[in-house]
């Protein structure tokens, strides 16, 4: 048997590596825990991917959009708007719009909203990396996870003025960080 009161350690071999030493994965296994912590410790590359992103037209009235998306990891996600010109960080999004929002398994209705404020700003480096989130939900809460769904966005008051300060918008739907 190996001496453990060394603090010195040999490092494992490739061989020996196994996910089953690391602690979170463990821990997750073992108590059961959602993929979450599992996520938290090891994010997949696509896991802030949007999984709907189009262009969109808050300025007409009666505008709409309808498609389909699959949530794919569970936890917090959101709806809104990706723009090329975002205000200056910590000023906010003047929002002078509503939207009516369903999303539907092609069965039954499950999730049916309207948005009209600003919830979730964010800012990131570089065009097309800043937006409002407008909506959000949570995955297996409110929507199912690996299940195709419809959703519908419909224009209900329009707002010309959000394309005169943020440029051309686009709607997306992507998973958010939980914390």
């Amino acid at each position: 048997m190996a001496d453990t009161s060394s603090p010195h350690q040999e490092p494992l071999l490739k061989s020996q590596l196994s996910l089953a030493h690391t602690p979170v994965v463990y821990v997750a296994a073992s108590a059961g825990c959602d993929r979450r912590l599992y996520y938290l410790a090891f994010s997949p590359d696509d896991l802030y991917t949007p999984i709907v992103l189009i262009p969109y037209d808050v300025s007409t009235k009666g505008y709409s959009y309808t498609g389909t998306f699959v949530n794919k990891y569970p936890g917090l996600h959101g709806i809104g708007f990706i723009v090329p010109k975002p205000p200056p960080l910590g000023e906010g999004y003047v929002i002078d719009f509503a939207l009516d929002v369903t999303v539907t398994d092609g069965k039954q209705l499950l999730l049916s909203r309207r948005a009209n404020n600003p919830i979730l700003p964010f800012w990131g480096g570089g065009s097309g990396r800043s937006g409002v989130a407008v909506l959000d939900y949570h995955v297996p809460g409110d929507l199912p996870e690996d299940m195709a769904l419809t959703i519908t966005v419909e224009v209900v008051q329009s707002d010309p003025r959000f394309l005169e300060l943020y440029g051309s918008p686009q709607l997306f739907v992507q998973k958010f960080s939980d914390e």
